[in-house]
Parts: C-alpha cells; sequence; structure tokens
C-alpha cells in the first residue's frame, strides 16, 4: 500500500535526525569542525526540535517534531494541522523494532535490520567540504560538494519507490548548513527539492539541539506489549 504524501515528509523527519551525527562544534577552524564530525558520542543523549515544511505542487505542509534520544532508544512526537505520529525505535534482544502510531490506531511495529538503524557511517564526511560563513556564523556545504553529499545521505531507491514517478524522479537542489556552539551542534539547516515531470517536491528543516545527557526515554507498556506480539 503506497504511503500518503504525508508519510513520506515524515521520512524526512527521520533523516533530518540522522544529520545530527554530522554535527559540529563551536570553533571557527576545520580542524575543530572535523573533530566534531568524528564525535558522534555527544549525540546519543539529546532533544530535538525539529520544524520540517514541505510543498508539493503548491500543497503545503508543516510539521513540528520532538525526538529524543536516549542510546539505543529514540522516541519521535510528530504534530501537524493534519496529522499526529509517534514512532519509538527500540533495541531489544539484539534485534532493532520500529514501533509506530498515526493519530489513534494501534501501534504497529515491524522489526529492522541491524544494518537499517538509525546510525550510519559519517566517516566519509570532511571538514573541508564546508566553509564558514562568518556573517551568521554558519558552516556551509561547498557549491561543488552538493552532488556528491546528495548521494552520501540520499538513498533515491529506497527513499523515493513508493512514488509512482520514482524512476524519474530526480534531486535537482540540495543545502546543508550547521551552527555550532560550545563543542556541540545548536542548529542544522537543510532544503532540497525533487521534481518528476510535472510533479515538485521541496523540503526545507531546522533543528535545534539541546538537553544534552539528560534525555530518559520511557517505552510504555502498550508499546513492550505489540512488540511481543509481533514477535
Amino acid at each position: 500500500m503506497k504511503k500518503s504524501i504525508f508519510a513520506k515528509s515524515l521520512f524526512f523527519v527521520m533523516f533530518a535526525f540522522l544529520l545530527v551525527l554530522t554535527s559540529c562544534n563551536d570553533k571557527s577552524s576545520t580542524e575543530a569542525l572535523e573533530v566534531a564530525l568524528r564525535d558522534e558520542e555527544s549525540y546519543l543523549n539529546c532533544e530535538i526540535e525539529l520544524y520540517t515544511k514541505s510543498e508539493v505542487n503548491g500543497l503545503t505542509i508543516e510539521n513540528e517534531t520532538i525526538i529524543k534520544v536516549d542510546g539505543d532508544k529514540i522516541y519521535t512526537e510528530t504534530n501537524s494541522a493534519l496529522f499526529e505520529y509517534y514512532c519509538y525505535l527500540i533495541k531489544k534482544d539484539n534485534k532493532f523494532y520500529m514501533a509506530t502510531k498515526f493519530m489513534l490506531n494501534e501501534w504497529i511495529v515491524v522489526e529492522l535490520e541491524t544494518d537499517e538503524s538509525e546510525t550510519i557511517d559519517f566517516g566519509e564526511f570532511s571538514a573541508e567540504d564546508f566553509e564558514l560563513d562568518k556573517e551568521d556564523n554558519y558552516y556551509v556545504l561547498k557549491s561543488a560538494k552538493l552532488e556528491e553529499y546528495m548521494q552520501k545521505i540520499i538513498d533515491e531507491e529506497s527513499l523515493l519507490e513508493e512514488f509512482e514517478d520514482a524512476s524519474e524522479l530526480d534531486l535537482i537542489d540540495f543545502n546543508l548548513k550547521l551552527l555550532i556552539k560550545d563543542e556541540r551542534v545548536e542548529k542544522v539547516i537543510y532544503s532540497a527539492v525533487f521534481k518528476a515531470g510535472d510533479m515538485e517536491m521541496s523540503i526545507e528543516c531546522e533543528m535545534t539541539y539541546s538537553n544534552f545527557g539528560n534525555v530518559t526515554v520511557e517505552i510504555p507498556d502498550e508499546v513492550n506489549e505489540a512488540i511481543e506480539e509481533y514477535e
């Protein structure tokens, strides 16, 4: 069954979360940025406020999302004028599960392959690919690297396979910039534009990070029960 445009926008919410792990620190040198790009540990316990705006052929969808990261437990809550979405990503008995619920529906559980978990290898990212904009203090991805980074962080086949025109859907624009403070990421701003035939879709994401080291994600009984039933 095809996912709705709204469900697709949720992918970008999760994708945007993956960018947390590319975060950088507060110093204005590429050396400091490189250190932060390798420091994934800091972002294994934090809270992220995410604003997402997507436009599809003139239809605008705006979402506000809270993501709470507590090691192997991640809770996501998305609210918009059109829907509510809740998700737990959990590692249990060396298996990865995703429990999701739309609006008032029941929890739906799926098992993920270990290589499909929310963590990815950002070892290929380099501070040399960014330059500091001294006017607003953001590290901006260099224009010469845009296409390369699009391929690194977006798997077009898995992302777009459920669109009817997926084979013709092109990612035609991409921008990424990072703001750092106190040796941790404070904000990430990301945008992309896709086009296929007469359809054009744009995504804008803005993420703000806080509460480092102070997040606890409790798994509700109903979610644990849904996972047990799935098993």
